[in-house]
């Protein structure tokens, strides 16, 4: 059975919530890059909203923001309620 696709909003806040969490630990694009093996330009193109990650991206890049994916997912859908 297939699953309907994530929400754009949910989405746009995942993305969203990857830059807000890099720079409240003040880690650089470069050091996410690094620590999650996902290329600079991806994310620097996630946060900008100009490309979308798919789940194995974002698993990594949770990672290099220090958190697990469903915290970084609970983080967006908070955003998302407000």
């Amino acid at each position: 059975m297939k699953r309907a696709p994530w929400p754009e909003s949910l989405v746009e806040a995942i993305c969203q919530e990857i830059k807000i969490r890099r720079v409240e630990l003040g880690l650089t694009i470069y050091a996410v890059s690094q620590e999650s093996g996902v290329s600079q330009q991806a994310i620097a193109n996630y946060e900008k909203g100009v490309r979308r990650p798919n789940l194995e991206c974002l698993v990594r890049v949770a990672k290099g923001v220090k958190l697990d994916l469903s915290e970084l997912v609970s983080r967006a859908e908070g955003r998302t309620r407000r």
